[in-house]
């Protein structure tokens, strides 16, 4: 079984990887179909690897240990949630169209079909810290899941907060002589959305959730978030900010990242201080290392 779940995350990995950077290189990541389409061939890869990799084990019939209840039960409201979040990602445009036309649009969809390079990254933290929360929550390993999930947040946060500043702070603008004058009228949306990927690593944290069987809780958070983008998106509509429009995927992103992390957070009761434990590890690995050389 260890096997099997180190191999899907990779097979996923790969798949979502390869494909947007074939895409951009191309010039042919313009629409929702092709983000859909690399969704798609993640989902594809990952199971023909999973069916390959327990083909011996497969078992069909219609006994088990779960009732179809408890299967409803559980993913019925994750089916849910998981729609709801995905809702901004698609509203979006509409009512972007509806407040400042077709033309606005087409600004803005080249940044967000960038922005996606930063949700593919954490989708693939996303499967390998999914697999072992469910291990740990299975096996009562409370103590190991609290290091896990601490450190997940802190080394994926750091590195994203790094890497924000740095494109903010004019690294974006490279995006038009790497991959085109198309993509020059999109830069100040990228700016805006990549606000959101400060957010990112606790909305990891709904894997967790999942892992404790809580999919309502996540059916709750997203409903909220998505009642605040309608509430953002039609604010920035009214005031004529075209420019801004990006913000209704800022505050969904952090509105269900913050829920979901302080979810996770009161379950295992960590210290809100323990998401910044990166900086104190790496601190006390280069003493280490230092100490070994003396």
């Amino acid at each position: 079984m260890n096997r099997v779940t180190n191999w899907l995350p990779l097979a996923l990995m790969f798949a979502l990887a390869a494909l947007t950077l074939w895409m951009l290189a191309h010039g042919t990541l313009s629409s929702f179909e092709d983000i859909v389409l690399i969704d798609f061939s993640g989902m594809a890869a990952s199971s023909v690897t999973a069916i390959i990799l327990t083909r011996k084990d497969l078992v069909f019939g219609w006994k088990g240990r779960i009732t179809l209840r408890e299967y409803l039960n559980f993913g019925v409201p994750l089916a849910i949630g998981t729609g709801l979040y995905s809702t901004p990602r698609q509203l979006d445009v509409f009512l972007i169209g509806s407040y400042f036309g077709v033309a606005a649009v087409g600004l803005y969809n080249p940044a967000k079909n960038l922005y996606r390079l930063f949700e593919q990254a954490f989708d693939a933290v996303f499967t390998l810290l999914h697999p072992a929360a469910v291990r740990l929550t299975a096996q009562g390993r409370h103590e190991e899941l609290r290091t896990m999930v601490t450190k997940a947040i802190s080394f994926t946060f750091l590195p994203v907060i790094v890497a924000v500043v740095v494109l903010e702070s004019g690294a974006s603008e490279l995006i038009v002589p790497l991959l085109g004058a198309k993509y020059a009228a999109a830069v100040g949306h990228f700016n805006v959305l990549t606000l959101s990927a400060l957010a990112m690593p606790f909305t990891m944290m709904s894997a967790v959730m999942v892992a404790f069987g809580h999919s309502r809780a996540i059916v709750n958070y997203t409903a909220f978030g998505l009642i605040v983008t309608i509430i953002t998106l039609v604010t920035v509509g009214q005031a004529g900010l075209e420019q801004y429009v990006g913000l209704g995927l800022v505050v969904n992103t952090a509105l269900v990242g913050f829920l979901c992390v302080r979810h996770v957070q009161r379950e295992l009761d960590f210290p809100w201080s323990q998401l910044i434990r990166a900086v104190a590890d790496v601190r006390n690995h280069l003493s280490t290392r230092k100490g070994g050389k003396a």
